[in-house]
């Protein structure tokens, strides 16, 4: 029980760097961001959206497709001739991207 009131104390600390709200900020609006790009690129194509058409950044970019594909918002596929991936937004994925984009 004392670890656990160190660990917490020590979260209270970090988590008031400007850094870390930086950081925590990013990590909430990144799948927001990816979802609009993916939306944005299909509503105009009509297809699935090859990984190189979404800018992903690193660790939370990849955990932000992760967390896409299991709330149900996406789908990857495996990709063409020139991508890895494919994305392709669900009707409910669609509906979050109206709602984002105020549509």
């Amino acid at each position: 029980m004392a670890q656990k009131k160190v660990i917490q104390e020590f979260l209270q600390l970090i988590n008031k760097t400007e850094s870390m709200q930086q950081l925590m900020k990013t990590v909430e609006e990144e799948p927001a961001r990816i979802l609009l790009a993916i939306c944005r690129e299909y509503e105009s194509t009509g297809e699935p959206v090859s990984d190189h058409r979404v800018h992903i950044s690193g660790f939370i970019g990849e955990m932000a497709l992760k967390s896409l594909s299991l709330a149900g918002l996406i789908t990857i596929q495996e990709g063409g001739h020139f991508a890895l991936y494919q994305y392709l937004p669900t009707e409910e994925g669609i509906t979050q991207y109206k709602n984002l984009s105020g549509n």
